[in-house]
């Protein structure tokens, strides 16, 4: 459309409006407000009749039992619903779940998300992987105490740091002599039995499924770190499929819950 007027003054350095630019720009900018506006809703209006569920997963779920539970269950009982699965690390899912691009995260949770709803599918204390040969191997458990002066590979806690304190200060902080392996956790277990030392199990015999014969595992004993992996969603009424996703997750809650009471630390135990 010719307006038989410029809108833009233009030069080799810059361009600045005209007057009837400034008088039409404030209208088209708010045209464009609404136009967004009305994109957005109609976007959102989509995705409530959607039958497809975006799922974003921290790579290092691919262990965790109620995982495959959570969708092979769902999947049975509602097939015509798609289950799209993205993998990324916990913080850029959250970021995802924030800004809609995701329905759910399946992320390990060590701190509370307050503006979200999480609920947590397993639940289990950490424990020890052995070389037969060594001198731990034939008790029937161990302390963080045993482990003083004790070499353990651990991950680096730049990659994430709340993993780290949760997981592996507590047992750093009774004198053991930490080796960061740099190239993260699945790493940890090729060097453990490369270099024949003890290394932590989240949840043996679920996360650790390739570890040969030559190690023994070995319960800790006492206050030892709990690990939990959470089923997280926004805080707002879901469509119907992201329901029913969620209620096939809160019908293996319990089964976590139980895991977690199964390993509370008797009273005079922990003191």
């Amino acid at each position: 459309m010719r307006l038989g007027f410029p809108l833009f003054v233009r030069s080799t350095r810059s361009v600045r409006l005209t007057t009837e630019g400034e008088m039409l720009y404030e209208e088209a900018y708010l045209l464009k407000v609404a136009s967004d506006e009305c994109l957005d809703k109609a976007k959102h209006m989509m995705k409530s009749h959607s039958q497809v569920i975006q799922v974003g997963v921290n790579p290092f779920t691919y262990w965790v039992p109620e995982r495959r539970e959570l969708f092979t269950q769902f999947e049975e009982r509602h097939d015509r619903v798609s289950v799209e699965i993205t993998s990324n690390y916990t913080s850029r899912l959250i970021s995802k779940l924030r800004k809609r691009l995701i329905d759910f995260a399946l992320i390990p949770l060590f701190s509370e998300l307050s503006d979200l709803e999480s609920l947590i599918i397993h639940s289990s204390r950490v424990s020890l992987l052995v070389p037969k040969e060594d001198e731990l191997a034939s008790l029937d458990s161990v302390s963080l105490d045993d482990l003083k002066g004790r070499k353990i590979p651990v991950t680096n806690p730049r990659i994430n740091q709340e993993f780290y304190d949760c997981i592996y200060a507590p047992i750093i902080g009774r004198g053991v002599e930490a080796i960061i392996v740099p190239e993260g956790a699945q790493a940890i277990a090729h060097l453990a039995h490369e270099q024949r030392l003890p290394f932590i199990s989240f949840s043996y015999p679920h996360s650790d499924p390739g570890v040969d014969a030559s190690f023994v595992h070995v319960p800790l004993k006492g206050r030892t770190p709990i690990v939990e992996y959470a089923l997280v969603r926004r805080n707002e009424p879901p469509r119907a499929t992201v329901s029913h996703f969620w209620k096939t997750a809160e019908a293996l809650a319990p089964k976590a819950k139980r895991a977690k009471a199964s390993t509370s630390v008797p009273q005079e135990e922990a003191a």
